[in-house]
């Protein structure tokens, strides 16, 4: 690189980042009000002061080199910057950008709700996005920038991330109407004995993992495990057809109606974190922060 990039102009940067963005020269120059020849120019300038090809256009389209996708995400963090301090000069009332989260399905908590609704008070110009998801997926878009911040019980942690307690959940066992299980009253844990359990939780696993580390026997209730998802929409269709006894939040099975019956046995119910997702380098725009202290002020 023949000179670091605090020498390179800010226009030039900006420049690149639209045309980045937009994958277009064309459409580059039209959002920034210029002429495509003034943007082929400024990105061969650019080009030019760093020693690097940035992108690649011909026939086959438009691509960013590896230098040029290396770029991009330092751009992204200079204009998020920018907008962060445009914010700080207006009125944060008058916040007008998008505040994205996301949730693991079924996903209820007090904390989250009242945060939620503070500002949208606060901010009510703001626009909201809301993505519902596995764990590891919305692990994921908070990494990458696509979400502000994720919701729900995380098993496997990012050390990109930061997680703070929003709320605690507790499972119970479940089974359909039809199981055999369904209208035995006083139920003790060894009626378990035996019994197909399914197993939830937020990895997509491989097969070799689910032979050898999930379906064998529960260690400590002596269930078999018979079935297996990464979603709790997964466990609802086992669920109905009476296959396995289901562990759910209640205010899961709650919304089956009577689909469902609680079995009423003696066990120790787990008991798992519900945790706010973040990344606390990320450059977050008024609102999103707003929204975070909200939610670990509780």
């Amino acid at each position: 690189m023949k000179n670091p990039l605090s020498n390179v102009s800010l226009d030039a940067l900006l420049c690149f980042h639209h045309v980045a963005a937009q994958q277009s020269l064309a459409r580059a120059a039209k959002a920034l009000g210029v002429s495509p020849p003034a943007v082929t120019h400024a990105l061969g300038k650019l080009e030019e002061a760093l020693g690097v090809t940035l992108c690649l256009r011909g026939r086959r389209g438009f691509r960013l080199t590896e230098a040029g996708k290396a770029l991009f995400e330092r751009t992204k963090v200079i204009v998020a910057q920018l907008d962060g301090y445009g914010e700080f000069l207006r009125d944060p009332g008058e916040f007008t950008g998008l505040l994205s989260i996301g949730l693991v399905d079924h996903f209820e908590n007090d904390r989250l709700q009242a945060a939620l609704d503070a500002a949208v008070r606060r901010f009510p110009k703001m626009r909201l996005n809301v993505v519902v998801a596995g764990a590891a997926e919305l692990t994921r878009l908070v990494r990458i920038g696509e979400l502000d911040a994720a919701f729900g019980v995380f098993f496997a942690k990012s050390e990109q991330l930061s997680y703070f307690e929003v709320g605690r959940t507790t499972t119970h066992y479940y089974v359909a109407k039809s199981h055999r299980l369904a209208k035995k009253r006083g139920l003790a844990r060894e009626d378990l004995f035996g019994e197909g359990l399914m197993w939830v939780d937020d990895r997509r696993r491989s097969r070799q993992e689910l032979e050898a580390e999930i379906f064998v026997d529960h260690p400590r209730l002596k269930m078999a495990v018979r079935a297996y998802t990464n979603q709790v929409d997964g466990a609802l269709p086992v669920a109905r057809s009476g296959f396995c006894v289901v562990p759910l939040a209640p205010r899961v099975a709650a919304g089956l109606g009577r689909e469902l019956v609680e079995l009423k046995v003696a066990t120790k119910k787990p008991d798992y974190r519900e945790e706010c997702a973040f990344d606390p380098a990320a450059s977050l725009s008024v609102a999103a922060r707003f929204f975070l202290d909200h939610c670990r002020s509780g």
